[in-house]
């Protein structure tokens, strides 16, 4: 009993990049869940406003809302492939307490289920930054977290410069000249930096409204991952924003169950239009691709 107590306590103190690490041994365990499920768990998600996952070391991203991806339909390449000639991988984060009514380029795309649900054989890649609001990271280095390069200095990771709260970044973001997107400050919220990354992202949702509203989305920069690993990554599901994505999200669905033989369903998401309003999430049986279990939670 002494050695399985041990052993527990040294798998909650391992930090979160640790077990992603050793969550990847084979991609035969994984389950796909039922189309009204995944919709409920996204729902759950999106209304979880919890400022961290159990314990402070641990930010809330890795439990809570919805990170996902918007990408271009094309049959010369999978949809969840990373670009090649992409530094990192792109996403946006979607809550109740932080919304937008677009994304970037797009009206399709998919969702990476959060790392604390990874089923075992899953991979998370890690996630290295957030901007409150798009970060304008093809032009920063440091895979897109670092300054960007034609305004300098000013727009070097945030803690770098000091800046560790929403009003600093809000302040920062106004006295700095520049394009609207660029002059911004990143927050580091890589997994090493522990409670601090907890702090960061957390202040960096609290930023994310104060320029924009609803009217702007935010940006997660995420380590980019192996090309063709699609049966290993936490693809939740894909989604439409409009009737004009449909097409594009059941070519993506029929393209990763042929691929990984995996079913994932696709979900209607409707941004909300205003501050008040919430984002909706719909499993609807007739626009799946592929056959996908209807049973309900």
């Amino acid at each position: 009993m002494k050695k399985i107590i041990v052993l527990f306590l040294l798998l909650i103190s391992a930090s979160a990049d640790q077990l992603i690490q050793s969550n990847a041994p084979s991609a035969l365990t994984i389950t796909t869940e039922s189309g009204p499920v995944v919709a409920a768990h996204l729902r759950e998600r999106y209304n979880n406003l919890a400022t961290q996952c159990s314990v402070v070391t641990r930010p809330a991203f890795l439990c809570s809302g919805i990170i996902l991806k918007g990408t271009q339909h094309s049959t010369q390449y999978h949809s969840w492939n990373p670009n090649p000639e992409a530094a990192s991988v792109s996403f946006s984060f979607l809550r109740a307490d932080s919304k937008f009514n677009h994304i970037y380029n797009s009206n399709s795309g998919f969702i990476f289920r959060p790392w604390a649900f990874l089923q075992p054989g899953q991979v998370f890649p890690k996630i290295l930054c957030f901007f409150p609001i798009d970060g304008a990271t093809a032009g920063r280095d440091q895979a897109g977290c670092g300054q960007y390069k034609p305004i300098g200095a000013a727009t070097r990771p945030c803690q770098s410069q000091g800046i560790t709260t929403a009003q600093q970044w809000l302040n920062h973001y106004k006295s700095t000249a520049g394009d609207a997107y660029g002059r911004q400050c990143g927050f580091n919220v890589r997994d090493e930096l522990n409670a601090a990354a907890t702090s960061a992202f957390n202040e960096g949702l609290k930023a994310h409204t104060s320029i924009y509203g609803v009217r702007m989305y935010n940006e997660f920069v995420v380590e980019k991952w192996a090309q063709n690993i699609g049966s290993i990554l936490p693809v939740e599901a894909f989604f439409y924003l409009s009737i004009a994505g449909k097409p594009a999200a059941q070519h993506y669905q029929k393209d990763f169950y042929s691929t990984t033989g995996l079913a994932v369903p696709i979900i209607l998401i409707t941004l909300p239009v205003t501050d008040s309003a919430n984002a909706t999430f719909q499993f609807i049986p007739a626009d799946q691709a592929i056959p996908i279990k209807n049973q309900a939670p």
